[in-house]
């Protein structure tokens, strides 16, 4: 007796079939075609028994959450798992690294479809494996700006590549560290390989290029591998607001801004403890470049002029940061401007084209409006009428005239 089951998926890339099914790969060069395959099972006689492989041990199933589940759904797109019929509607496969109800349900399609006997447990390290087989495309990833750190996993062997896709941009540092010894490499966007694949725990590449970067690790042995990518924003990206400091804001713990700002521009120049001179609130002053850039802590809860800081009374955090025009070399990689580009050293015409009706300049000080960041002008220096600004600054009133 033999009797006809027909399944439609997407054409690529090819799905190997193991035990009972077998089929062909369609759909040429168009990712978005289907395919459906007529296949024809005949019953085995009453004497026999049909035989489907053990998945083996389960490692992600309903509930479980991560970077595996992530890497889990990804193959299953790949394989051209992409649309299910669910409880009477048609699911999309979303990799947002959350193992669901829907998840589940293209678990047991792959399963079926590459002849593993089906487990409602979950996916096993077989299934990821046979997935990976099939896929010819690395995963894209995105760094999340506020963690600047990305944990990747994935369930290989010698023979499986894991390959993810990174968007980065010149002048930034990408930093893959791994939990257990991987071949780990690197590439950039035009194809030029900037880390050879090598067995280390531990790969840096400053880019020199802008564009997605390929990342690619293999494993000695099967098994789970986890490992991590580190990239800090360009230090361009670090604007001055009067909130904070892009990535951190007023009333951060200090630790948390010094480690963020750290990261982004280097190890600070100068670091003045803390202290309290004269008519100044108890606060830290730590310095980034040729004192381009001065970030200050308190532990008050208000400033001089008794407006309140950004955190309560006791409570050490960033309150306030200033930038001055440093009139030549710097140490700092990037020049640090306003989210509209506004920087220490532009004309005072710059600062009204800018911002227009929201600044204020009076004489040799300007203050620009819906904000707190406040500034002086100093002469050109060059012959000329205009004037350039010397410094911004932004924050609590911990001294008197420091803005």
């Amino acid at each position: 007796m033999a009797k006809t089951v027909v399944i439609v998926r997407r054409a690529t890339p090819c799905l190997v079939m193991t035990a009972l099914l077998v089929t062909g790969c369609g759909g040429g060069d168009d990712a978005a075609t289907t395919t459906t395959t007529a296949i024809t099972i005949t019953a085995a006689p009453a004497t026999t028994s049909t035989t489907l492989a053990e998945q083996g041990e389960i490692l992600v199933g309903k509930g479980d959450a991560g970077p595996l589940v992530a890497s889990l759904q990804f193959l299953l797109g790949c394989n051209g798992f992409e649309e299910i019929e669910y409880e009477g509607a048609t699911e999309a496969l979303v990799v947002d690294g959350i193992y669901g109800n829907v998840t589940g349900a293209f678990v047991a399609e792959a399963q079926q479809s590459l002849g593993f006997r089906p487990d409602a447990a979950g996916a096993s390290g077989r299934l990821l494996l046979a997935l990976g087989a099939a896929c010819d495309r690395p995963r894209p990833v995105e760094m999340p700006p506020e963690q600047m750190t990305l944990a990747v996993e994935a369930y290989l062997d010698d023979g499986i590549r894991d390959r993810v896709s990174l968007v980065a941009a010149a002048g930034q540092t990408i930093t893959v560290s791994a939990e257990q010894p991987l071949t780990l490499g690197v590439t950039a966007p035009s194809g030029t390989v900037v880390a050879a694949p090598a067995a280390t725990t531990r790969v840096i590449v400053e880019t020199d290029e802008t564009g997605p970067y390929l990342i690619e690790a293999t494993a000695p042995s099967e098994g789970r591998y986890r490992y991590t990518i580190e990239m800090p924003p360009h230090a361009s990206a670090l604007h001055l607001q009067s909130t904070g400091l892009d990535f951190v804001d007023f009333g951060d713990p200090v630790g948390t801004t010094l480690e963020v700002l750290v990261e982004v521009l280097g190890e600070p120049t100068a670091d003045g403890g803390w202290t309290r001179d004269g008519a100044c609130l108890n606060h830290r002053e730590v310095t980034f470049g040729d004192d381009e850039l001065v970030v200050v802590f308190t532990d008050a809860g208000a400033g001089i002029d008794g407006e309140p800081t950004f955190a309560a009374e006791g409570t050490e955090h960033f309150a306030a940061w200033r930038v001055r025009w440093p009139g030549g070399a710097t140490s700092l990689p990037a020049e640090l401007t306003t989210p509209s580009g506004l920087a220490a050293g532009d004309p005072a015409s710059a600062v009204t084209a800018v911002y227009g009706d929201r600044v204020e300049v009076e004489g040799t000080t300007f203050s620009i409006l819906d904000g707190i960041i406040t500034g002086e002008l100093v002469p050109a220096g060059d012959g000329s009428e205009d004037l350039v600004v010397g410094s911004m600054r932004s924050g609590a009133v911990l001294c008197p005239g420091s803005g």
